[in-house]
């Protein structure tokens, strides 16, 4: 399955909606899901893979520069 959390369209509401809302990828197997969810919930959704998006940024430690000793 694919890691939301790196998808282009979580910048954009509107992006996000048409692809889970208005099935814009569904030739791609992500079919609309405006039967099931409404609107508010899809951008519930899309808040929530956001803030998952920013805690994994933020747990990413940088690799230490090229000729740097490990610290420990």
């Amino acid at each position: 399955f694919p890691d939301l959390r790196y998808s282009g369209s979580l910048a954009s509401g509107e992006a996000f909606k048409a692809i889970v809302m208005d099935g814009a990828l569904a030739q791609n197997g992500m079919v609309s899901f405006a039967k099931a969810i409404s609107a508010a919930d899809a951008e519930a959704v899309r808040a929530y893979v956001v803030a998952r998006a920013i805690a994994a940024k933020a747990a990413l430690v940088p690799a230490p520069a090229a000729g740097e000793a490990h610290g420990g």
